[in-house]
């Protein structure tokens, strides 16, 4: 086998670091690519070939130098098939014995033709030349000698024009073929970020439309979307609000809308279709996240950051978060790659792809979530800021003209069609009033200018993980703080901060920093990555951040005397653990989870010293294992239902049976005094797909035409109209009924 370490530094993006020792080097390729197989025997080859030339490599050193080198090329993109990758090498200076040896080997003219191929990639239109022809072009990449002998070998293969013919046709097989093993491939080097998203699709997918619309806001939401695909109000969102229909909607942008609707003509006007974006988007920070870890700093701290995100409560049980449909999720998702796309601006990706890719981003996000997106441009600042020349160039126009071409359009048509309207809504309500305190306001919060207890409310939303969060920043700094260009990966630091801070200052619900757990996933992730991989400090962090979950968890109440309290506010609790798990087996996992982290490389250790394939198995059951424990411990077997409320539940039921009674051009009237007792009925604007208008009782009463009415319980006394009553809901407090003339 030609010089194996020559081949691994030739690989695009792989990179010998100074001073690295070889075994260091392969140790690092290993981790960054995922690959779990025999480095020792990899490295052994190596340092055969480069100290004892005449030494002959063990079998057993080829295939996993082989096994090596195709983990370490899937991982930068390449592919051992491809034509031009493999004629590079034999124009760089694969020997001619080499290529002999390939060729000699084959047992039928299509493998032949297949080196041939490979060696004469150039040359793809004349297949049907002659083997002299041929010769002409191997004589720029091989010997005079080895040219004869690839000739000879040709000849007694027996070309003919009709086996390449043949080869022609099967171009297109092959390269599926092809594509489908480079994809294989690459889930084989990514079984932990494979699993992961798996796990993520059953836990955000799993009986995901079961469970009724809530009133706020998906109820709204999936009313605006629904309006968009049956009455294609695409550019100018309406919305059936408690008795309104028809009702312009410009309160967010109409980006997650247009999602929702898409999701409609694929799937079906339901409740599935309503959350299906934002469960993608939950799964697509996933792997961002794994990205960005592996980008700042190494592949573990990636997996580590994925899989804290995954299992962070408010994510797949929060309001507007993954398993509802609200554009949280979706911000989150933009959010993240906006900011990921910026550092790798400033880490070296300086084509014009990059500056396009930031404007992409940044566009998506604004027709997401609006103004509210400024907060990521905060969260770049400081990299702006201190790298400032690579964005005062000309690429710099594509990020402009991306971020305008894909959000300014609409804003132009809106304004134009609307005017004042579009402006009331999407700015003076949303922002000023919002930021200002003058609309939604819910809870206090810990301090007088805070319209939300968002620090008390971390202690829910991210349990557990917040306990590491402070011991996971002081050792961040330690790490980093000394470092050139530390700044770079001391950005989570300030992006989790940036999240929480301004929010803390202008928001007022729970949902509003669940970007912030992608950055404190990041920094928690680093720790354990740390910790596994026998740094001492790391491991005296971990087990402190073990020791307070452990003592004041909120989902130990009962067990540990110091355990947090439950924020609550005029009687609301701020909860969204009571479907999940707590207590013994709650504490359990910690533990467990916590001494596979700290005692890992003592374990990898161990692993290393058994045959390849059983230290496969090894690896692949612990990951199994502790997925499983936690998707138990932490979520249960099931994903929880985000929505039991029995007042949705009613509106589902009414709204079905609205459907079922009357033709779909019926009008149904609403009682002002149902909708001031019960709430804007939403819901059941969604489900009963009629056109619901709101009136008094006396005009309901007095209009010959209405023929079905929801009324208030109470009134139903004073009804002097002949009537028949359909249906009850919520306590007596709604009645459906039908009018008889």
């Amino acid at each position: 086998m030609s010089d194996i370490l020559a081949q691994l530094e030739s690989i695009e993006g792989v990179e010998r670091r100074r001073g690295e020792t070889t075994r260091e080097f392969i140790q690092r390729l290993a981790s960054d690519t995922g690959f779990d197989g025999d480095t020792r025997a990899v490295v052994e080859a190596i340092e055969t070939q480069q100290f004892t030339p005449d030494a002959t490599v063990s079998e057993k050193q080829i295939a996993a130098a082989k096994e090596f080198l195709e983990a370490t090329k899937a991982d930068s993109g390449e592919t051992r098939d491809s034509p031009n990758h493999q004629a590079s090498e034999v124009s760089s200076g694969a020997s001619t014995e080499a290529v002999v040896s390939e060729l000699s080997s084959t047992d039928s003219p299509h493998d032949n033709h297949q080196v041939a191929t490979n060696i004469s990639s150039e040359d793809q239109t004349e297949r049907d030349t002659d083997v002299p022809a041929l010769a002409s072009v191997l004589s720029h990449s091989t010997d005079e000698v080895g040219s004869s002998k690839i000739i000879q070998l040709l000849e007694r293969k027996r070309w003919t024009r009709e086996g390449l013919h043949h080869h022609r046709m099967g171009n297109l097989q092959r390269s599926i073929q092809t594509s489908l093993a480079g994809l294989w491939t690459a889930i084989a080097n990514h079984r932990a970020l494979t699993a992961l998203v798996a796990l993520a699709l059953y836990l955000t997918l799993h009986n995901l439309g079961v469970y009724p619309l809530s009133t706020w806001d998906e109820a709204i939401y999936g009313n605006v979307a629904r309006n968009m695909l049956q009455d294609g109000h695409w550019l100018s969102p309406t919305v059936q609000w408690g008795g309104y229909n028809d009702r312009l909607f410009f309160e967010k942008p109409p980006g997650a809308f247009w999602l929702q609707a898409v999701a409609m003509m694929l799937f079906g006007v339901s409740e599935f279709a309503v959350r299906l974006p934002s469960a993608l988007a939950a799964v697509g920070t996933l792997i961002l996240t794994y990205r960005f870890g592996r980008q700042l700093f190494n592949r573990r701290v990636g997996l580590f950051a994925a899989g804290i995100w995954l299992f962070t409560p408010f994510v797949l049980f929060g309001a507007n978060a993954a398993r509802t449909g609200g554009t949280d999720t979706l911000t989150t998702f933009f959010g993240t790659l906006f900011v990921y796309q910026t550092w790798q601006l400033v880490s070296g990706h300086n084509g014009p792809k990059q500056y396009a890719f930031i404007g992409a981003a940044a566009g998506a996000l604004l027709m997401i979530k609006g103004f509210a997106a400024g907060t990521f441009v905060l969260v770049v600042a400081p990299l702006v800021v201190i790298e400032w020349r690579r964005f005062f160039t000309q690429e710099f126009v594509l990020t402009i003209s991306a971020t305008a071409t894909i959000s300014i359009p609409w804003a132009a048509y809106a304004y134009i069609r609307h005017g004042s309207e579009f402006v009331d809504q999407i700015f003076i309500q949303q922002v000023l009033s919002r930021a200002t305190g003058g609309a939604f306001v819910e809870f206090e919060g810990m301090f007088g200018f805070m319209r939300f207890p968002y620090i008390l409310g971390l202690f829910t939303f991210f349990d557990p993980w917040v306990f590491w969060l402070i011991p996971a920043t002081a050792y961040l700094i330690n790490q980093e703080a000394y470092k050139k260009h530390s700044y770079k990966n001391l950005i989570i630091i300030w992006w989790f901060i940036i999240i929480v801070g301004f929010y803390s200052l202008t928001g007022n619900h729970g949902w509003y920093i669940l970007p912030s757990y992608v950055p404190g996933a990041l920094l928690i992730g680093k720790l354990y990555a740390d910790t596994s991989g026998g740094n001492r400090v790391a491991s005296v962090t971990t087990i402190v951040g073990t020791a307070l979950t452990l003592i004041f968890s909120t989902r130990l109440n009962g067990i540990s005397p110091f355990a947090v309290s439950k924020p609550t506010y005029n009687g609301r609790v701020l909860d969204i653990l009571t479907p999940y798990p707590d207590g013994v087996l709650f504490a359990s996992a910690i533990l467990v989870v916590s001494a596979v982290v700290v005692l890992y490389s003592d374990i990898d250790r161990y692993i290393s010293t058994l045959r390849q394939s059983d230290a496969k198995l090894a690896k692949g059951a612990i990951l199994c294992g502790m997925l499983v424990l936690l998707t138990v411990s932490m979520i249960g077997a099931t994903p929880p239902m985000v929505n039991d409320s029995g007042k949705d539940i009613q509106e589902k039921a009414l709204g079905h049976e609205i459907q079922q009674r009357t033709v779909s051009t019926e009008k149904i009237y609403l009682q002002e005094a149902v909708r001031s007792e019960t709430g804007p009925k939403t819901t059941l604007a969604f489900y009963a797909e009629r056109d619901i208008i709101l009136q008094k009782l006396n005009e309901i009463e007095s209009d010959s035409s209405v023929r079905y009415a929801i009324l208030s319980g109470n009134s139903l006394d004073q009804l002097e109209r002949e009537h028949e009553v359909l249906s009850t809901k919520e306590g007596g407090k709604v009645v459906f009924v039908k009018f008889i003339d």
